[in-house]
């Protein structure tokens, strides 16, 4: 029953992560600055951030457990800085629905590679719901309907980059399952510095110029201080904690809640359009995470 009611918790935690994800959506829209820049600055204020969560909940950040886990939790830092950048890219030159999509195949990678990785068992049910959740995804990006343009020039290298950011982000959840005895958040501190230390030799490569020569505002600096320490510390945190403790099955399934709150908060705030084939598509995914969440085998699949 504890067990129980620790794994209903830490459910309903996640998907509270994927609500402060669904929000960047209308963040972004508001910072101009150079992408790789703000998200470098994003992984070391999450870190900053977590930290300063650590020390109001009175906790000390375990450095034996960090060096415990050292050389995963510098690959998965990586993973996530390679996510981050690939994914943006690929927005850019593919276009927002076909990078979704690419970006949302690691969820099934992680899916159908658990009973190898974790030794969790894949039920037809579940396999049926996967695909489906899966589908959803294909209908919320809006491919499927006249809300995507297919750009011509980069667009190949756009798909490669999608690609890319869908295997780091398999690799990203994957580090989090295999890192042992560490708590969430010394977890995630250490992962969001390595992601930013990743992210500078990209940064003083490709967007020093652009870094130098940009005009700040307060209004943008206070936008990316909400970004960092609400859209990023704290959501991150609830990621952290709940990825431990739900199974790699259903925390793959329940993540294609992301890109529905992120489609109905973009409709809400950014005024953009939704056809009934992205409303069909959003149902499709709510409702795969509600019978995934009822599937009494994946409350008792894998160890935390």
């Amino acid at each position: 029953m504890i067990t129980f009611l620790k794994n209903k918790k830490a459910t309903i935690i996640m998907v509270l992560s994927f609500v402060f994800f669904g929000l960047t959506g209308v963040t972004k829209a508001n910072i101009t600055a150079p992408t790789g820049f703000v998200s470098m600055i994003r992984a070391f204020g999450g870190s900053i951030a977590l930290f300063l969560f650590t020390t109001i909940l009175r906790n000390r950040v375990s450095l034996k457990a960090i060096l415990k886990n050292l050389p995963i939790l510098i690959l998965s830092g990586v993973c996530l800085a390679v996510n981050w950048l690939t994914l943006f890219t690929s927005y850019r030159l593919s276009g927002v629905g076909i990078a979704t999509i690419l970006d949302y195949l690691a969820p099934v990678l992680v899916f159908f590679l658990s009973p190898l990785l974790f030794r969790e068992k894949i039920t037809l049910k579940k396999t049926l719901i996967a695909a489906a959740s899966l589908f959803g995804v294909v209908m919320v990006s809006g491919v499927l309907s006249s809300t995507v343009q297919v750009r011509q020039e980069g667009f190949f290298t756009g798909i490669l980059l999608g690609l890319v950011a869908a295997v780091t982000y398999a690799a990203f959840i994957i580090c989090n399952k295999k890192v042992k005895e560490i708590s969430p958040f010394d977890k995630g501190i250490a992962q969001m510095a390595f992601c930013g230390i990743a992210m500078i030799p990209y940064v003083l490569i490709a967007e020093a110029p652009a870094v130098r020569t940009y005009e700040w505002n307060l209004s943008e600096i206070l936008l990316i201080l909400f970004f960092i320490f609400i859209q990023t510390g704290l959501a991150y945190g609830c990621y952290f904690y709940a990825i431990g403790l739900v199974p790699a099955q259903k925390s793959a399934i329940m993540s294609f809640i992301d890109p529905v709150i992120t489609l109905l908060i973009a409709v809400l705030f950014l005024h953009e359009s939704m056809d009934w084939i992205q409303a069909i598509g959003s149902a499709v995914i709510l409702i795969g995470a509600v019978l995934i969440d009822l599937e009494p085998h994946a409350m008792r699949s894998g160890k935390p």
